[in-house]
């Protein structure tokens, strides 16, 4: 069995939810696949178009979450007029690959003010069988930095070939705090 995967855009001008949509194309879909049924039962028409469309599994329309972007400020100044600084992109895909994608820079920044993190489920590098949740945290949006896995009641962090770890002491709060910098 051949397994294709198809992503169709639906566009409306009617006041109708995305779950609305998918119930209406489902019908129709079914309603083509019972024409073609038909079509093969009294042998008039198409034979072998309905054939080879009664032969397809459709299984119901997914709704994909399209991304979003959305402008935003420090947490603390939402009680305040203080303009947007921010913008988060999030691009939700779930439904088909079990992926989110999320970034956060600066309206009038450079890449390098942008962080951005993917979640998906991967495979434990420690015993490559449990399948765990994992994080990549990525420089910009096309440089991974390194991945945390959750693993029972710990954390994994996996840096990337040539990406290093360097422990540095700096006063935070008015002590001094190990940090680590990844570059």
């Amino acid at each position: 069995m051949k397994n294709v995967e198809f992503k169709i855009a639906i566009s409306t001008n009617a006041d109708i939810s995305a779950e609305r949509i998918a119930e209406l194309l489902k019908k129709t879909v079914d309603a083509g696949l019972e024409d073609a049924r038909q079509t093969i039962w009294y042998g008039e028409g198409n034979v072998e178009e309905a054939e080879l469309a009664t032969s397809l599994t459709i299984s119901s329309p997914v709704i994909i979450g399209t991304e979003t972007n959305v402008e935003v400020r420090h947490w603390d100044c939402y009680g305040e007029s203080s303009p947007n600084t921010h913008q988060f992109d999030i691009t939700d895909q779930r439904k088909t690959n079990g992926q989110v994608f999320a970034s956060l820079g600066a309206l009038e920044g450079h890449l390098d003010d942008m962080i951005a993190v993917t979640m998906e489920v991967k495979t434990n590098p420690l015993n490559g069988v449990d399948h765990v949740p994992c994080v990549h945290v990525h420089f910009d949006d096309s440089n991974m930095a390194f991945s945390l896995y959750k693993i029972s009641d710990k954390i994994l962090l996996s840096p990337e070939n040539g990406v290093f770890v360097n422990v540095e002491k700096h006063i935070i709060n008015g002590r001094s705090e190990s940090v680590y910098l990844i570059s």
